[in-house]
């Protein structure tokens, strides 16, 4: 499963970003080879619409799980036209606790 994340660098120290259309990356986890890369958003600088261009991203790229802060309506709805499913931080500060609540499945569904 590729798992997006939303981070405000691309560094080995990412930090959490909370808005997901407007976040400068996305760090992909992928969950059964635990490699990692990251996706510059490029729907970042938008006047509108950077949920929606985000959410497209994150499809190409295979992404069937987003985490994030909070989601917009609008990529909210797209994330889930296109079949990604919506979590949020919650509690958690630091991506290692991410991927520990996915692998505990212990991750909060956004709730809309």
């Amino acid at each position: 499963m590729k798992v997006a994340i939303t981070v405000t660098n691309n560094t080995n120290t990412p930090i959490l970003e909370p808005r997901f259309g407007r976040a400068p990356f996305f760090l992909i986890l992928d969950t059964q080879s635990n490699e990692m890369a990251y996706i510059e958003n490029p729907a970042t600088e938008e006047n509108h619409g950077a949920g929606v261009m985000a959410a497209q991203t994150l499809s190409d790229a295979g992404v069937t799980l987003a985490v994030s802060g909070k989601y917009g309506p609008n990529g909210h709805h797209a994330l889930q036209q296109m079949g990604i499913d919506c979590f949020v931080f919650g509690n958690l500060s630091t991506v290692e606790d991410i991927h520990q609540a996915i692998n505990t499945q212990t991750l909060l569904p956004f709730d809309a």
